[in-house]
């Protein structure tokens, strides 16, 4: 899941190797130019008012949104009174978890309804 748009934006500039200031001066510009708030989107940091249970699932060879916001968010869930579960699969791209290990990825979507719906 994309957590921290700032986290993203470096990653992809760093994959583009697009210099990082140029990455700041940028979204700095976007800020005041059309208002867009990227620390408003830091779910970590500023939690929804709604935390339902909530199932995360992240690789870490995706190369389109890093896994540490993942990871901090997962930590720090609990302490928000935010019932969260959190699957990590290996090496697989953004989007391709299930591909990477469908029997794993099956049972870990399998035990979070169990546990949400039928508790």
């Amino acid at each position: 899941p994309l957590l921290d748009w700032r986290a993203t934006l470096r990653q992809q500039a760093r994959i583009r190797r697009i210099p990082p200031a140029l990455t700041e001066l940028t979204t700095g510009i976007t800020h005041r130019r059309i208002g867009i708030d990227f620390d408003r989107f830091d779910l970590a940091r500023r939690p929804p008012a709604v935390r339902p249970p909530t199932l995360m699932i992240h690789s870490t060879g995706d190369t389109a949104v890093p896994v540490g916001p993942t990871r901090a968010l997962a930590a720090v869930a609990p302490a928000m009174g935010w019932p969260m579960t959190y699957f990590e699969v290996a090496e697989a791209e953004h989007i391709a978890a299930w591909n990477a290990d469908p029997v794993a990825y099956e049972d870990a979507v399998t035990r979070f309804l169990r546990a949400v719906l039928d508790p």
